[in-house]
């Protein structure tokens, strides 16, 4: 079994009854093919960037599962088959966590909390001269020419 998180936009045209309806037809779906829910986050409305589906607020839903990698195509065509579904994402959690990028990163102890910072890599004053000395002459090269 593979771990997935599910992230969809729901109509906000439902009201409270059919929203809990929906949500547990989704979560419904995942057990009858074999699969375990880990966290369910519930529906919060919300504003979007653009409009989809004619719509500019949906509430979004969020669902961490493990299913099968054989059966995600089955459930991902259950979420497209119900029309009060506006959008839907399935990542697997696993991939997405390796496409982060690594970033050189040093911890930082400030009373008694440990916090990650981003170093930022810096040239010495070396390296700058170096720079601007190689600009000065490819100038004096092109204007020279002209």
């Amino acid at each position: 079994m593979k771990l997935y998180e599910l992230g969809c936009l729901i109509s906000p045209d439902l009201t409270e009854e059919d929203l809990k309806k929906i949500t547990q037809k989704i979560t419904e779906s995942i057990k009858t093919v074999g699969g375990e829910i880990i966290q369910e986050v519930s529906p919060t409305k919300k504003r979007l960037g653009y409009q989809i589906k004619k719509q500019y607020i949906a509430y979004s839903f969020v669902l961490v599962f493990k299913l099968d990698s054989d059966k995600i195509e089955g459930f991902k065509n259950t979420l497209t088959s119900e029309p009060n579904i506006l959008r839907s994402l399935v990542i697997n959690k696993k991939i997405f966590k390796q496409r982060v990028i690594k970033e050189r990163i040093k911890p930082i102890k400030e009373e008694g909390i440990e916090i990650s910072k981003k170093i930022p890599e810096e040239k010495t004053k070396e390296e700058k001269k170096v720079e601007i000395e190689d600009i000065e002459k490819k100038l004096e090269e092109l204007l020279g020419k002209i």
